[in-house]
């Protein structure tokens, strides 16, 4: 930022029709002090600014020169560095008031881009901790809501730009071998998008499970083969998620995700047959009346809207 204070302090003099004895007076100061401002040959002190900008009645900003962008700049920078409610509205409405003015402004635009992640960072960190909070309050209490924190906590790390959380879970598993922590490593190189890696893995461990636990992994590898487009990989997952799995929430995810993998290759036949069988299933998961309709809606209007409700 060009801080112009010095050439500011002599222009507003002028144009007031101040002497330099009469600025240095009623800042009690010499009239030399007040010469050296105006040659940049010094600054005024800190204290002094308040009282200069009052003389002249104008605004610190203005004192300094500060253009509109810089104090919105100043501003959203604040927020960055100390986030709370305050700053973020006060740097909301000094970025707005430019778009007011001109709603093309390429440089406010870019500072709304910059104010606006750094909220999402911010609400990103907040959600971070509530989920830390669950998993903690839930560890062997509640053994779906702990599932549910940790890939909320996967989802906010990957968008956070930290994918620690796959080695942690490599590591975990190669210690426990467990089931669980087999599916949140197959689940986390998921979120990553790490598709065939997931499929090594399975190629790797999946026959050193049970067939009932077997049931209970291949939901979260079906995904790979919807991402992949690979129907020869999903339809393996599907038979067998219904061959081993009584649970009805993961047989409607089954039924769900093969629905939108056909969707996507545009096979009406199999579309037909998907809905019709989600519309089936659907009484009986348990939904609250809001989600019910929600999904049934995007069942029948085949919105793309495609989220696991469940």
């Amino acid at each position: 930022m060009d801080i112009k204070i010095c050439k500011n302090i002599l222009r507003l003099r002028k144009e007031q029709g101040v002497t330099q004895a009469q600025l240095a007076e009623y800042l009690g100061l010499s009239p030399q002090a007040v010469s050296k401002w105006e040659l940049e040959a010094a600054m005024p002190d800190i204290y002094l600014i308040p009282k200069i900008a009052f003389f002249f009645d104008i605004s610190i900003d203005h004192l300094f020169g500060t253009s509109d962008y810089e104090s919105a700049d100043l501003l959203v920078s604040k927020y960055s560095a100390v986030k709370n409610d305050k700053n973020y509205r006060t740097a909301y409405d000094a970025v707005n008031t430019l778009l007011d003015l001109d709603n093309q402004n390429l440089k406010a635009l870019e500072l709304l881009c910059r104010l606006e992640h750094e909220r999402s960072l911010e609400y990103l960190t907040k959600s971070k901790v509530a989920c830390h909070k669950l998993l903690s309050a839930a560890d062997g209490i509640d053994t779906d809501l702990e599932k549910r924190a940790r890939i909320q906590l996967m989802r906010f790390d990957k968008m956070l730009g930290n994918d620690s959380f796959i080695e942690d879970y490599m590591i975990q598993f190669e210690k426990s071998k467990s089931l669980d922590d087999f599916n949140y490593l197959i689940l986390a190189l998921g979120h990553k998008g790490q598709y065939q890696e997931m499929m090594r893995w399975a190629d790797d461990y999946l026959e050193s499970f049970s067939l009932e636990d077997q049931g209970w992994i291949y939901p979260n590898l079906m995904e790979a083969g919807l991402f992949l487009g690979d129907t020869s990989y999903l339809m393996k997952c599907f038979d067998n998620i219904v061959e081993l799995n009584t649970d009805l929430h993961q047989i409607f995810n089954a039924w769900y995700l093969r629905w939108k993998h056909f969707r996507n290759t545009k096979d009406e036949k199999e579309v037909d047959l998907c809905k019709a069988k989600l519309l089936e299933l659907l009484p009986n998961q348990g939904l609250n009346e809001f989600r019910y309709e929600k999904l049934k809606n995007i069942i029948l209007d085949e919105e793309d809207h495609f989220h696991n409700l469940i």
